[in-house]
Parts: structure tokens; C-alpha cells; sequence
């Protein structure tokens, strides 16, 4: 086969004793394609992990099933940034879940320290919910600013909420926890319609690497419920 560049990679479990290879276009971007059998003894685990050099590929969109820890992959490539993106939109579900408004909605920000993607998404929902709380220190500038343009007092120290978006790991009975690199968000998907995900394909990393190559859009990317 000759050799191909893709820079993200996924596998796909047949049930044939051959391992097969080849290169995908989703919106431009390559993908390379990996058909592997159940069970892969060392041999077969060398010549995958030599292709995915060979190939270029820097990130897997998922796993194969029983891998030897002997043999290194590249890592998986990471949603969070994509699920931070569309954190407004996932808490009005959310929130329209628990049967709470937006304009009533109380909002806690769970994290062990104040950060950007924080700041960013208080701003994003400033405008929409009632109130919010945060477990974390905020700077003064933020909380004037909070109050100065968008009529809110922040609380300090948590309290009573509606919805808590975590940065950092939190018990919370109802939260969306978005502190892994792949986030795993109970009752929600991201998905995109009218995109073809190759058969096989995991779609939320493949959203996340479109998106990361500017090849979708923020906007084109939607949330559902999904409780399957």
C-alpha cells in the first residue's frame, strides 16, 4: 500500500484475520482507516504501530480492544475543548431537563482555580441565567464586571444551584463535568446533521478534530439529548 498522511487515525473491529488499511476524506480532512481483527498478537500490533508512523498520524480518534500495553499509541485526541465551546448550549438543556428556565437558572462554577475557559463561559451565559456561585477564588475586577454589565452578584464559597459546570472533579448531583479530556456528559451528544461519519467511525472525535482544523464550525455543531 503505499503510503499515506493523516494526522488522525481510527480502528474499526472486523471479523477478518487481516489487518487492512486505507485512507479517508471527511470535509477535506484524511483519515486513515484501520480494520483489525479481535484478537491481535505482537506481530500485528508492530505492523500497526509502524503504519501509524509511517502515515503521520499524531492522534487516534479511538482505541483498539485489548491492546498490549507493551506497544505505545498516540494519544487520543481530546473533546473538551469542543464541549467548553458549547457549554452554553448544554446547560440550557440541561437546565430545560431539570424544568428550569435559563432566566431563572442558578449557575455554580465548580474548578480549582479561576481560568479563562471559566471567565469565558460566565460570559457567555451572563446575559440568560439568574444568578451564579463559585467554588473557586474570582478576581474583584470580575466580580464588578459581572455586576456593572450584566446586573449579577456573584456569590463566592458555592451555594444552591440549579446546574453545576465543573472545571475540576466534583460531586455534584446535577453537573456538567467537563474536567476530562474527554468529557462523558450523561443524557447529551454533540453531532452535527447532514455530516456522513464513516461507518465505524466514533463521531463526537471526529467532531472535535474538524473543529480543531477549522473544518466545521462552532455553530454547525449541535447538541441532542440522547438517554439510549
Amino acid at each position: 500500500m503505499k503510503a499515506v498522511i493523516a494526522m488522525y487515525a481510527y480502528f474499526f473491529t472486523s471479523g477478518g484475520w487481516r489487518v487492512r488499511v486505507w485512507q479517508e476524506f471527511v470535509l477535506g480532512m484524511p483519515l486513515l482507516r484501520l480494520e483489525v481483527p479481535v484478537k491481535l498478537n505482537q506481530r500485528r500490533c508492530r505492523h500497526i504501530r509502524r503504519w501509524l508512523e509511517r502515515c503521520g498520524v499524531h492522534q487516534l480518534l479511538n482505541r483498539p480492544k485489548h491492546w498490549p500495553e507493551t506497544e505505545t499509541l498516540p494519544p487520543l485526541n481530546s473533546t473538551r475543548a469542543l464541549w467548553i465551546t458549547k457549554t452554553p448550549e448544554a446547560a440550557f438543556v440541561l437546565l430545560a431537563q431539570a424544568g428550569v428556565s435559563p432566566a431563572r437558572g442558578r449557575i455554580e462554577l465548580c474548578a480549582n482555580c479561576f481560568t479563562p475557559e471559566l471567565a469565558g463561559t460566565v460570559m457567555a451565559l451572563a446575559d440568560s441565567v439568574r444568578a451564579f456561585s463559585f467554588s473557586c477564588p474570582v478576581p474583584e475586577a470580575f466580580c464588578w464586571q459581572l455586576q456593572r454589565d450584566h446586573g449579577l452578584c456573584p456569590r463566592l464559597g458555592g451555594g444552591t444551584a440549579d446546574l453545576s459546570i465543573c472545571f475540576s472533579p466534583a460531586q455534584r448531583t446535577h453537573a456538567l463535568p467537563l474536567w476530562q479530556e474527554r468529557p462523558e456528559i450523561s443524557g447529551l451528544r454533540l453531532t452535527a446533521p447532514g455530516l456522513e461519519c464513516p461507518v465505524g467511525c466514533p463521531e463526537v472525535p471526529l467532531l472535535a478534530a474538524l473543529w480543531a482544523q477549522g473544518r466545521i464550525g462552532t455553530e454547525e455543531v449541535r447538541i441532542r439529548a440522547d438517554f439510549a
